[in-house]
């Protein structure tokens, strides 16, 4: 069955002005209908996962307003390094629900291999010492226990445009804790990321703008990588963190690792 919108002739009729705001709302509508498609395969992904790897007692942190889908027989303390009142602003009072402060930089106050699993979705890149964190997330974990990460491709993020984050950064970062290259972090947001929802900052304004935003602690990426990149960096601390990585599932815009503590 062919209906009348579908023929040339129905449309040869219209004016231009309808034509063009049927236009947008045929474009508005595949994005939001692609949006909605993506969202729902990386919540497929994360849920079969967490259905294979997740067992027991543990924390998610920085669930934000979508948290991981978890199994029944799972039992999840939700943290985030903001309060309540932080999380509600933060996330226009769409954030998930909070049962305390946890810093998933360094999981101070939680007694070493005390969970059965960690989940950290999208969260990594926001911490100044990323391998410090890991490290930290197996120090509470027991033996056998799951930590569950989901990371950002920055090919199909706002850091397509930034500087990948090599390993080596990544190590300076561990032996200072990310304090010699918080600046340039800042710095490539100002100038990659920025301009992608704003007008560029002009070269002669931008050490000032990134002065006024470290200032103001704001939230950013400081690192960028891909899934192959990351998975490289997994694999050169290895020898010293006893967490070995036992699936690696790309979907949509980011990459699923899950990895057991040995």
């Amino acid at each position: 069955m062919v209906y009348d919108d579908e023929t040339v002739e129905f449309w040869l009729g219209r004016s231009h002005n309808e034509l063009a705001e049927t236009a947008a709302a045929m474009h508005r509508y595949r994005r939001e209908t692609l949006t909605a498609a993506g969202l729902h395969e990386v919540l497929t992904a994360r849920r079969v996962a967490a259905e294979i790897f997740i067992d027991g007692q543990g924390i998610e942190v920085g669930a934000g307003d979508r948290r991981w889908p978890l199994p029944d027989r799972a039992r999840c303390f939700y943290g985030d390094v903001r309060d309540r009142a932080g999380l509600k602003d933060y996330f226009r009072g769409d954030a998930v629900d909070f049962d305390g402060r946890i810093d998933a930089q360094t999981f101070r106050g939680v007694p070493d291999e005390s969970l059965d699993f960690v989940i950290s979705g999208h969260v990594l890149e926001h911490l100044p010492d990323p391998v410090g964190a890991i490290r930290e997330t197996c120090r509470v974990l027991r033996k056998d226990g799951v930590f569950l990460i989901a990371v950002p491709d920055m090919r199909y993020t706002q850091d397509r445009a930034r500087p990948e984050t090599t390993i080596e950064h990544l190590m300076a970062d561990e032996a200072d804790g990310g304090v010699a290259t918080t600046q340039q972090a800042y710095e490539e947001h100002v100038r990659c990321v920025h301009p992608l929802s704003q007008p560029p900052i002009p070269d002669d304004q931008i050490d000032h703008e990134v002065t006024a935003i470290m200032t103001a602690g704001m939230d950013i990426h400081y690192h960028a990588w891909t899934g192959e990149t990351f998975a490289a960096l997994l694999s050169a601390v290895s020898h010293r963190i006893p967490l070995v990585v036992t699936a690696h599932v790309p979907v949509q815009n980011e990459h699923i690792f899950a990895l057991k503590k040995a």
